[in-house]
């Protein structure tokens, strides 16, 4: 009898294992996968850029030290913790009109750290639409204010304290890229920057661990 048992829980957990529900993920995420490297290489041939510059790490392309972005690499992680948390929460709670203002930010967040990454502000956009990096700014500017403008009740309820510190450090940052350069200027520049990260994220985290919160509450009224 427990021999039997012990088959149907196998049979069980290998139709589990290969359904067809997770056959067709395997298969979709793979060809995702196969188009992302199939751009790579179409990019590299538009460009003339070597395949390797453009899969290997850059500190290996550079032959630079592995210490080199230290900061920034630390900045990029942070931003992208908050932008998963933040999705991750919000796709979740997909039902709960509260989710859609942490949607919204986390995606405006994930822009930001492609930005980052990138140096969109600095570069690409510049390039493509003419616009100089203080329009631009202006224009990621408007587009959170929207974001919070139409998540206004849920900022309410939410920690407001670690955004409007980010915020203010935020602000501060660009206020200094202003300044004449040097290793001081960039040490606050990029000190304030950070700072701004860390308490951004820290909004976005404190946000969705609110919503888990008012579930939970909600389901045990129930």
């Amino acid at each position: 009898m427990r021999n039997r048992v012990g088959n149907n829980q196998d049979q069980l957990t290998q139709s589990r294992v290969f359904s067809g529900h997770q056959i067709r993920e395997v298969v979709l995420i793979f060809a995702i996968c196969i188009l992302a490297l199939s751009a790579v290489v179409a990019f590299g041939h538009l460009t003339g850029t070597k395949i390797s510059h453009l899969t290997k790490d850059p500190l290996v392309v550079t032959k630079g030290r592995v210490y080199l972005g230290m900061q920034s690499n630390f900045g990029v992680l942070i931003w992208w913790s908050g932008a998963v948390i933040g999705l991750f929460t919000a796709l979740l709670l997909r039902q709960r009109l509260a989710s859609s203002f942490l949607f919204h930010l986390s995606l405006f967040t994930a822009f930001l750290t492609l930005d980052d990454m990138f140096m969109f502000h600095e570069r690409i956009w510049p390039s493509i639409t003419g616009l100089s990096e203080t329009r631009l700014f202006l224009v990621y500017f408007l587009w959170a204010t929207l974001i919070f403008f139409l998540g206004r009740k849920d900022i309410v309820r939410a920690p407001v304290l670690s955004l409007i510190v980010s915020v203010v450090f935020f602000a501060l940052s660009v206020g200094l890229d202003r300044l004449p350069n040097s290793q001081l200027q960039t040490l606050f520049e990029d000190g304030a920057k950070f700072i701004g990260q860390v308490f951004w994220t820290l909004f976005i985290i404190r946000t969705a661990l609110s919503h888990f919160e008012k579930t939970e509450q909600k389901m045990l009224v129930r």
